[in-house]
């Protein structure tokens, strides 16, 4: 096969874009289309190879694979054990564990599938998964399993079969992305039948620049303008695309026609082969696989080591380190490799190798994922603090978390001889409960609940409209379901009798963000609303609780494995908007005349929000077990507050007393 060095230039283009998509500069906000020029390119390269050797009679499936995996896997091997002896090091526990995960999809060839059930490609998180990448490498894998045998069956058929195959499953797979599409699903991003339309496109530059006289026909100015234009698709798509465009579908025929049109009509002696031919491009291409392996691993662990640290001119010195290190890459380990240590025809050293490598790392992997990302390297404390993740105290059956109605026999039991208060909110309010029900009963109160996951406590008309028109969060699928329960809280609100309300939710979930000036506006409807329903003098609102951007207990546990202090109080991870929240808050309901507590008050002071208390059993604990829903610890810690902040009990007091805090 004649080497073309503007196809290598043509790599530069594609590597270049990509790597600084990845490192977060808007000057290419389309650059992961970089991947699609990748794909035409590797159907183009592969379908000559093969259609080649099946016209001379020489195909060989076993030196085709065994040329595959000398060319992908030694480097796709040394990347992937730096990355575990990193990870190792950086990782906490449950991030370990999803890596080990992930390692092991890379090498089952499934990775593609891995991340379609588990990531986003452009959600903010994914930008810490430093295997996320390997994605397309299985895409091409998956395609390298298939297409050899179904053009083999083809070639056996005739010409005319190859033809007409490679044109159906064109087709067949751009139908299927354009469908997947419509659902908005991630599957015409990742897998194999929504993108092997592209890596098609590549192999039917193949048939038609070997099996016709077709492009040879086209004059040399009209191949010039028409390699130009494709050049230009590339671009446009490079600087205008971004990550709300549709991909993989119509718009990703931009891109893939365009390195087409680069492929059939470009040659190093016309002006655009003569610029993609230029050393540094060509040179840039050669190194393009083992930088586009080191890229992603190196962005991800740098923003997840240094999180609000991280910034452009790190991207920057990282973007420009992994071209670094994939000429290391490229020069020690991929041509050595490639060319030279299995020996010329060495298959069975080849395939033994591979692997037993593989296994290795798939067993290794496994084993990690299963061992939970090995807590036990954690202290005892700290190991404490891991272990609350997910686990909250049940809150009994009136807490709803799917449509339904409550049961008011039991959800709303009020006690004569007892003074009866009630909390109403969504998951949120559901956390304080079991906490604040005990302090409660020892000094004769009788707390009722009615809470629903995601949901406002009470709802009128008027706010489900506005609801569903302008809020951004759940406005699809929360609404209906916030629909089922009005009765309930109608009821609750008709036939009892309560000295005290309390309400707490994730305010700014269900209201829109502050910042956008929509919150005010739900607000008002909202705690109109709820004034409709119950006495002014008897409500108590409680500010929202610290939201933190991750699950608590694991940046408490990423802090100690990065050897920083978890015990004292921080505002690192912390959202801000909530503090602003709580002052719009506090002077709305002072001129309402309704009491306001801040619950972040129960956990913040000027040098950080506390993180950390202790469990009924003594161990050290996380306040929170997810990003803000409390733990029993963090419920007994806003419990105290809400007590000693209110006078509710004191003998002859039967009136709340006001306060300002």
């Amino acid at each position: 096969m004649q080497y073309r060095s503007e196809i290598d230039g043509l790599r530069a283009l594609a590597i270049i874009p990509v790597v600084f998509f990845h490192g977060g500069f808007s000057f290419v906000s389309g650059g992961f289309v970089g991947v699609d020029i990748f794909f035409v390119i590797s159907g183009y390269l592969i379908t000559l190879l093969i259609y080649n050797d099946l016209s001379s009679n020489s195909f060989s499936p076993k030196r085709f694979y065994e040329r595959r995996i000398k060319r992908l896997f030694p480097a796709l091997f040394f990347v992937a054990a730096c990355c575990s002896i990193v990870a190792w090091f950086l990782y906490q526990p449950y991030d370990l564990e999803d890596f080990y995960g992930n390692l092991t999809s890379v090498f089952t060839f499934s990775s593609n599938v891995h991340f379609y059930h588990h990531s986003g490609y452009f959600d903010p998180s994914s930008e810490l998964n430093a295997l996320l990448h390997t994605w397309s490498l299985t895409v091409e894998e998956q395609f390298y399993f298939v297409f050899p045998w179904l053009l083999i069956l083809a070639f056996k058929m005739g010409r005319k079969a190859v033809w007409i195959g490679v044109a159906s499953l064109i087709i067949v797979s751009f139908c299927l992305a354009e469908w997947r599409l419509q659902g908005k699903s991630m599957a015409a991003f990742y897998l194999l039948y929504a993108r092997g339309w592209e890596l098609m496109i590549g192999s039917f530059c193949a048939l038609l620049i070997t099996d016709t006289t077709l492009v040879d026909k086209i004059s040399k100015v009209y191949k010039e303008c028409l390699a130009w234009l494709g050049f230009l698709l590339i671009l446009y798509s490079i600087i205008f695309f971004n990550d709300a465009t549709p991909t993989a579908g119509s718009y990703t025929l931009i891109p893939t026609i365009g390195t087409a049109l680069i492929i059939l009509f470009s040659n190093s002696k016309d002006s655009l082969g003569k610029l993609l031919s230029h050393r540094l491009l060509v040179f840039i291409g050669l190194l393009s696989y083992s930088t586009y392996l080191w890229h992603q691993p190196l962005l991800a662990f740098s923003r997840y080591y240094l999180g609000e640290s991280f910034d452009l001119s790190v991207a920057g010195a990282l973007c420009l380190l992994s071209f670094i290190l994939g000429y290391i890459s490229w020069r020690f380990i991929e041509k050595p490799f490639r060319y030279g240590f299995f020996g010329g025809s060495r298959q069975r050293r080849v395939y033994t190798t591979f692997a037993t490598l593989s296994v290795c790392i798939v067993l290794f992997g496994s084993y990690g994922k299963n061992e939970r990302g090995f807590p036990e390297r954690l202290d005892s404390d700290v190991r404490s603090i891991y272990q609350t993740v997910g686990h909250y105290e049940q809150v009994e059956t009136c807490f709803v978390t799917v449509a339904g109605t409550f049961d008011l026999s039991k959800c709303l039991a009020n006690k004569v001889g007892h003074k009866n208060a009630l909390i109403i909110g969504d998951s949120h309010a559901a956390s304080l409960f079991p906490s604040l029900k005990r302090e409660l009963e020892k000094k004769n109160w009788n707390l009722s609940m009615l809470t629903y996951a995601r949901c406002v406590p009470i709802i009128s008309e008027k706010y489900l409209q506005k609801f569903k028109s302008e809020s951004r969060f759940f406005s699809k699928h929360i609404t209906p379901r916030c629909k089922t329960v009005k009765e309930s809280f109608k009821k609750a609100v008709e036939s009892n009798d309560f000295d005290l309300v309390i309400v707490l939710n994730h305010y700014n979930n269900w209201m829109g963000t502050y910042e956008d000036h929509s919150f005010p506006e739900f607000w008002d409807v909202y705690i109109d609303t709820v004034v409709e329903h119950f006495e002014t003098d008897k409500l108590l609102v409680l500010g929202s609780l610290p939201i933190w951007v991750d699950d608590l207990p694991k940046l408490i546990v990423k802090d100690y494995v990065q050897g920083e202090d978890f015990s004292g109080p921080s505002f690192t991870g912390l959202f801000d908007k909530e503090r602003t929240l709580d002052t719009f808050m506090a002077q709305d309901l002072k001129e309402r005349n309704i009491r306001f507590l801040s619950s972040m008050a129960a956990f913040c002071s000027q040098e950080g929000c506390q993180r950390t208390g202790t469990s009924e059993s003594g161990e050290t604990t996380a306040l929170a077990y997810d990003y803000a829903h409390l733990s029993s610890a963090g419920s007994n810690v806003l419990t105290q507050h809400v007590i000693s902040s209110i006078n509710l009990l004191l003998p002859g007091k039967e009136d709340l007393v006001n306060y300002s805090k």
